[in-house]
């Protein structure tokens, strides 16, 4: 009986240690650590292990340790072309497709900028890849397909 009792205490212990070792840890990330808004929008991991995080005003990139912000600049053809994040997708060939209140684009790694594409479509809602290697980004009565950087528009 006494050995029994070892046993459970036993199992115990160790059931209890394996709990509190596989506990996670969680960051949380605000306006006061520089997020650029509030209220979030979409979230996406590239393959590079970064958070992109889609806000209400502007675009953030976590590395684990800090942000990197994006906004528009009127003056920058290369800057994030509009505030408003509405939709964060990463294709099969890694890259970052940005859907916005005001069209698609995507992050060039390369430059560390972004690419717009076309406002046809207006607010994004969704974006997905078809096994073609198409994007195909969905708005308000409007459906966008997309490869590389030739991009057309069915809007109604």
């Amino acid at each position: 009986m006494k050995d029994r009792c070892y046993t459970l205490l036993v199992l115990f212990l160790v059931t209890a240690l394996n709990a509190l070792a596989l506990k996670p840890h969680f960051t949380h990330i605000t306006i006061n650590n520089g997020l650029p808004h509030q209220q979030v929008s979409s979230l996406a991991q590239d393959p590079k292990g970064y958070i992109w995080i889609g806000t209400r005003n502007g675009l953030s990139r976590y590395d684990g340790y800090g942000l990197t912000n994006y906004f528009h600049n009127a003056l920058d053809k290369q800057s994030l072309f509009c505030n408003f994040i509405t939709f964060l997708y990463n294709d099969s060939r890694g890259r970052l497709w940005i859907g916005t209140d005001k069209g698609m684009g995507r992050y060039r790694q390369a430059t560390d900028d972004f690419d717009f594409l076309h406002a046809d479509i207006g607010s994004v809602q969704h974006i997905s890849e078809m096994s073609d290697g198409r994007i195909v980004a969905g708005g308000k009565n409007c459906l966008s397909s997309t490869r590389n950087s030739n991009a057309s528009c069915n809007c109604q």
